[in-house]
């Protein structure tokens, strides 16, 4: 068995999330929250490039190390998983994350990731399970502070600029084939919020919202005691 705890908020938020996200999304370009402990880094000066602001977001994003996204959209595709319809992600430093998310066309799954492995239960059941194998990346598409996207990032540019928010539009590996458009908070350098749209050409074309929050906020994982068997997901993996 497992379990978790958020110093704020709490993973089980997840199911309002999925509803009110699309009202407060708006909202969240204006908001930037401090990094306990955390020097501010010099806000974004000068004429603006897409690689810049985009190496600097992924310095602001490392320092933080832990956040939280907020996941709107449809068959958004998951690594060893399949598609997530919305739900909520936390990620702690150091490679580890705890998510609530809805499998497109299945139900709604708590998952965590701790020790490269994988865990899941869905709503149904009242058992843990192991992905196949470990799943060590299914989560790995949301570890920013982990994985360093950003730094990769490739076709970027700017689409629009203010003393607040630049706007990025760019291609990023970790999360498929299709094209991200990022507004990055000026004086922090942290994303506040993304678009991501799948090509065509992957046999999806849908566009999924995340926004950010809870920047340096700590989020803990912890693995109790138990070998969950592997299963699923999907079917009855009761």
């Amino acid at each position: 068995m497992l379990s978790w705890r958020r110093e704020r908020g709490t993973i089980a938020k997840a199911s309002a999330v999925i509803v009110a996200l699309g009202a407060s999304v708006g909202s969240a370009c204006s908001q930037t929250v401090p990094i306990p402990g955390e020097r501010p880094p010099s806000p974004l000066a000068g004429t603006l490039t897409a690689s810049g602001v985009l190496a600097s977001a992924q310095e602001a994003v490392d320092r933080a190390g832990s956040f939280e996204i907020a996941v709107q959209g449809h068959n958004f595709v998951l690594p060893q998983w399949g598609g997530v319809d919305g739900g909520l992600v936390s990620v702690a430093g150091g490679g580890q994350a705890l998510a609530t998310l809805v499998r497109t066309g299945d139900g709604l799954y708590t998952m965590s990731l701790v020790n490269r492995q994988t865990y899941f239960e869905r709503s149904t059941c009242s058992h843990w399970l192991r992905v196949p194998g470990g799943g060590s990346t299914v989560l790995s598409p949301f570890l920013w502070s982990t994985t360093s996207p950003l730094s990769s990032a490739s076709q970027a540019s700017i689409v629009s600029e203010t003393t607040a928010v630049a706007v990025v539009s760019a291609t990023i590996t970790a999360l498929g084939a299709g094209t991200a458009t990022i507004w990055i908070a000026r004086a922090t350098n942290l994303p506040v919020k993304m678009t991501w749209t799948a090509s065509a050409s992957a046999g999806n074309g849908g566009t999924t919202s995340w926004s950010f929050s809870g920047w340096g906020v700590p989020v803990l994982v912890s693995e109790q005691l138990g070998s969950p068997s592997d299963n699923g997901p999907g079917g009855n993996p009761c």
